[in-house]
């Protein structure tokens, strides 16, 4: 999926049923890519099982989208590249759908709307469920944020052994970039529902891709993402689960896996 100036995914709210799966995929230049419009939150329970499980995919947004036409010559070019802020959105606050989303790769620019957790996938959970497991979210420029303000506690919301990374401010960090908000009355409150707390085996660190400037986002022979996630339930569907060695490694692609292949050969 490429080059969509608005909404790429869209679920809608959540609902009481039904299955859907999003896995392997390239998303590049999507100013929203997974979207859910809805009038007003109207609470349901979902069955055990449903829900959108999105796995194994690389979400590519450095390049932004088309933003307007300029209100007078713009020979730069600019509002072609208008940086997408928002991985999971919604419009009119409607119950987000129920969403699993574990082993992918996330590239951003600069910072996510307000600073989120997990680029926007930690707000928006209340009245639904959300699992945030062993994904790699990267950006240029800043570094992922650390807001969980978008969350409450009695939340239905898990996340963890996730690696954060920015390419020009991450080598800078000396600090533990976790300290404040493991200390904080949040994190407390959130091991009562996830009893090792939001993020609590995150880490800042250089994922050390492959080949990343030649587009190649396997991870290196001396990855830290390598056996550094957690157990996936065996029940959620994991095209990748046998090729993995060891402990689960972090993003879309296991140590070892063949270069991301995607259209018409």
């Amino acid at each position: 999926m490429d080059n969509f100036n608005d909404d790429g995914i869209e679920p809608g709210p959540k609902k009481a049923r039904g299955t859907t799966l999003v896995y392997q995929n390239l998303i590049t230049r999507t100013l929203n890519p997974f979207t859910a419009h809805g009038s007003k939150p109207i609470p349901i329970d979902a069955e055990p099982g449903s829900g959108m499980f999105v796995f194994r995919n690389l979400v590519d947004l450095r390049q932004g989208t088309y933003k307007g036409p300029p209100t007078e010559p713009n020979p730069s070019g600019k509002f072609l590249n208008e940086p997408t802020q928002l991985v999971c959105h919604d419009h009119r606050s409607p119950v987000h759908a129920v969403y699993y989303v574990y082993h992918n790769t996330f590239l951003l620019h600069q910072k996510a709307f307000r600073d989120y957790y997990a680029f926007c996938w930690g707000s928006q959970s209340r009245m639904t469920t959300r699992r945030v497991f062993n994904n790699i979210f990267v950006q240029v420029e800043g570094l992922p944020g650390l807001n969980f303000t978008g969350l409450k506690p009695d939340d239905d919301f898990q996340a963890d052994a996730n690696l954060l990374w920015g390419l020009k401010d991450g080598p800078t960090q000396t600090a533990d970039y976790f300290a404040k908000f493991r200390k904080s009355q949040l994190f407390e409150a959130s091991q009562k529902q996830y009893p090792p707390g939001w993020g609590a085996n995150d880490r800042l660190a250089d994922p050390q891709f492959m080949l990343p400037h030649e587009n190649d986002f396997r991870l290196g022979s001396d990855s830290p993402a390598i056996d550094a996630g957690i157990a996936i339930p065996t029940e959620w569907p994991d095209t990748f689960r046998e090729f993995d060695n060891g402990k689960p490694d972090l993003g879309a692609f296991p140590f070892g896996a063949e270069q991301l292949r995607v259209g018409r050969k």
